[in-house]
């Protein structure tokens, strides 16, 4: 077996098993943040309103200061999959699946090696903030995942020395 494909083996295990622990967190209120009611309510409420570009508090006053792809996200959520505290979660979840995947990137582009970015990607699933981010309904985790996903192209414009299509959709979306 090649180092190459024994590398995506255990990269692949490693998101698998984040996904799988962090999934029990994910439906249990032991770890919740108080601001997740405020976009889960207001999601909640584009949802029953068809108001996808107002968000609000539970009694309807505005809520413009906060992003809108987190409300957008957690609606998204509820239609597909109901109204529920794992469905409100679990773009959250996958948005730490999606930052474990970039940091695999930048650790290879960084240090050239799979070794060091399988390491990296570990280090960060373990990490105790990353568990409780990826397990709740704000937008922390993908204000980090959109981060991440800025910085890999930008690195990866630097290292090219010119910003391709990729680079420049990368960067935008950090």
């Amino acid at each position: 077996m090649s180092d190459r494909y024994r590398v995506r083996v255990c990269l692949f295990m490693v998101l698998l098993a984040t996904f799988f622990a962090q999934l029990p967190l994910a439906v249990v209120m032991q770890f919740h943040h108080p601001d997740e009611r405020y976009y889960t309510d207001a999601a909640l409420l584009m949802t029953e309103s068809g108001d996808y570009l107002t968000p609000r508090f539970y009694d309807g006053t505005l809520r413009p200061h906060k992003p809108l792809l987190t409300y957008w996200l957690l609606a998204g959520s509820f239609r597909l999959f109901g109204v529920s505290l794992l469905s409100a979660r679990l773009p959250s979840l996958m948005a730490g699946g999606m930052l474990l995947l970039l940091t695999y990137a930048l650790g290879r582009a960084v240090a050239s090696r799979r070794e060091t970015a399988l390491l990296a990607v570990c280090l960060t699933a373990t990490q105790f903030t990353f568990v409780l981010c990826s397990n709740r309904a704000t937008p922390d985790i993908f204000q980090t995942t959109a981060l991440a996903l800025g910085f890999l192209g930008l690195f990866s414009a630097l290292q090219r020395e010119r910003a391709g299509l990729r680079e420049l959709l990368a960067i935008l979306a950090g």
